[in-house]
């Protein structure tokens, strides 16, 4: 199985995604693991969310801190080989798409307090930075979705989620009614407001450029848990907070105004 059948766009619409650096062990992953169907790609989920809360224990206890480090680029590894297990096995699911989300939420929310935790720093602060990041990863997916829709890439994801999705054959439907109510709760508000601030960037989808999007590529979790990552290492944990609350919040503001009042006029 090769790496065009893991991806989400079609190759002739890929760019640099800063935020997919685990991709090529990822795959590795994937081939390894594909022809063992014991292990299914929402197991895999669960072993990504497990990595991320061993990261996150040790950061609020203060031990181990570069092997801590080391987890969280891991768990980007591990984020990157579910869904392309999934489509590796030709079985896209809306289950697996959801629950991915949910553990992201859970385990992203425990790091930003295991920061805040281990720098002396509020939780109240913690939770502020934790939605900004949050945010701004939905922003990248924002567009991403856009652009996969509009040069027929994978089609797991809707631009407005509000609808609940049709399930696979194979997915459940109970667990995809609880999913999908869990991520309206979670993520709506932030999906609405990446479209209220930008609602014409669905009608250019097909022109949304690869500079663009790897810029944008910047902003998703897997680039976030590197920038953890890196803070962690370099002994200025302290900095993370503060680093998606403010300069992160106003890279994703300026972003969505480059497409909105240069990048669709230099398109058109």
């Amino acid at each position: 199985m090769n790496d065009a059948s893991m991806q989400k766009l079609p190759r002739e619409s890929r760019f640099v995604d800063l935020s997919d650096y685990a991709r090529p062990l990822a795959i590795r992953l994937v081939n390894l693991l594909r022809p063992y169907r014991v292990v299914t790609p929402v197991k895999v989920t669960l072993a990504g969310a497990i990595v991320g809360l061993v990261a996150a224990a040790l950061i609020w206890n203060g031990k181990w801190l570069l092997f801590a480090g080391l987890l969280l680029p891991a768990r980007s590894w591990i984020d990157a080989a579910d869904g392309s297990l999934a489509r590796a096995r030709n079985r896209p699911s809306q289950v697996g798409r959801f629950f991915d989300s949910f553990c992201d939420f859970f385990v992203h929310l425990l790091l930003f307090q295991a920061f805040a935790h281990y720098n002396n720093q509020s939780a109240a602060l913690a939770f502020v930075a934790f939605l900004c990041a949050v945010f701004q990863a939905s922003v990248y997916n924002y567009y991403h979705v856009i652009k996969r829709h509009a040069c027929a890439g994978d089609r797991t994801s809707e631009i407005d989620q509000r609808a609940p999705p049709e399930p696979y054959p194979w997915d459940n439907p109970a667990a995809l009614k609880f999913l999908h109510t869990s991520y309206l709760v979670f993520y709506w508000w932030q999906d609405r407001l990446a479209y209220l601030l930008d609602p014409g960037a669905i009608e250019h989808g097909g022109r949304l450029t690869s500079r663009f999007l790897t810029a944008l590529s910047a902003l998703a979790m897997g680039f976030q848990l590197l920038v953890m990552c890196l803070l962690l290492w370099v002994g200025r944990s302290d900095v993370v907070l503060f680093y998606f609350a403010v300069p992160a919040m106003l890279y994703t503001l300026g972003l969505i105004g480059y497409r909105r009042f240069f990048l669709t006029r230099r398109s058109g």
